[in-house]
């Protein structure tokens, strides 16, 4: 997936994942991979979050942050990215979906804002 956030020049401004292990391994692994250079942020609070959890964490990115990762867990990143972009597809682990939004500050997101998924890469897609 590291590779792919730069082959599709995806590279995150900020990471930001749940405390759990496997979420930091991954959070730390894409990090590397892809060549992101600041600090992941953890938060306990995505650790089995639902979707207004996640919402909730993105609503407090700067608003000069243009491209966020939220590293989580299902079920709530399957229905976070159902209830934004009305796509009820399923998301493995390791998979990457690219949401976007027309706004200009995190801050003007909300669980009922219109997201476009622009892209959705799953792990057997990428074997």
């Amino acid at each position: 997936m590291g590779q792919l956030l730069v082959d599709e020049e995806l590279v995150p401004e900020l990471i930001i994942s749940s405390t759990a292990a496997r979420a930091r391994q991954t959070a730390e692994l894409v990090a590397e991979s892809c060549g992101y250079e600041g600090e992941v942020r953890y938060n306990r609070s995505l650790y089995m979050a639902d979707p207004e959890q996640y919402v909730a964490v993105a609503e407090k990115t700067k608003p000069q942050i243009d491209r966020l990762m939220l590293i989580g867990h299902n079920p709530g990143m399957t229905y976070l990215k159902a209830m934004l972009t009305g796509d009820d597809e399923h998301m493995p682990t390791a998979s990457l979906a690219v949401i976007t939004f027309d706004i200009d500050d995190w801050r003007a997101l909300s669980i009922h804002s219109a997201g476009k998924l622009e892209a959705l890469w799953l792990p057997r897609e990428l074997d």
